[in-house]
């Protein structure tokens, strides 16, 4: 899922509820809900192309590691939402601000999973495989 497939979701959501708070708010858990799904498929496509990439003999500890960086990844976007949520003090929109960034923060480390899915498995790539480069600079490799 793109940004923008995921914000067109949501847009086309939030016309049809007309601008209930509550169901707004199940319009961003939907956008969230679509993103998460995406973001497990762009990370079971980007384990498959590490675990090609790199050696026979180290593609469980490989994956062991691909793994504990995702989950780290995903502690974080938690901590992260969390507090962009918390710092309303409550309130209605809340849950929609929550939801809202973890959407964001998914899309964004799809991009990045994709990237370094292509250029893992060959594709054209001007930097060696080192996935942080793709999470600090998702927009400047092919």
């Amino acid at each position: 899922m793109t940004t923008l497939e995921g914000a067109k979701a949501h847009s086309d959501c939030e016309k049809k509820v007309g601008g209930q708070e509550d169901r707004i708010n199940e319009c961003a858990l939907y956008r969230f809900v679509l993103s998460q799904a995406a973001l497990t498929e762009a990370y079971n496509r980007a384990l498959t192309a590490i675990a090609k990439f790199d050696q026979p003999a180290r593609d469980d500890d490989i994956k062991a590691s691909f793994a504990k960086s995702q989950a780290a990844w995903c502690a974080y976007r938690e901590a992260s939402c969390d507090f962009d949520a918390d710092s309303l003090g409550g309130g209605s929109m809340t849950p929609e601000i929550s939801f809202l960034c973890r959407s964001k923060r998914n899309e964004a480390r799809i991009k990045a999973l994709g990237t370094l899915t292509t250029c893992v498995s060959g594709g054209d790539c001007q930097m060696p495989p080192l996935f942080y480069m793709y999470e600090l600079f998702p927009g400047e490799h092919p």
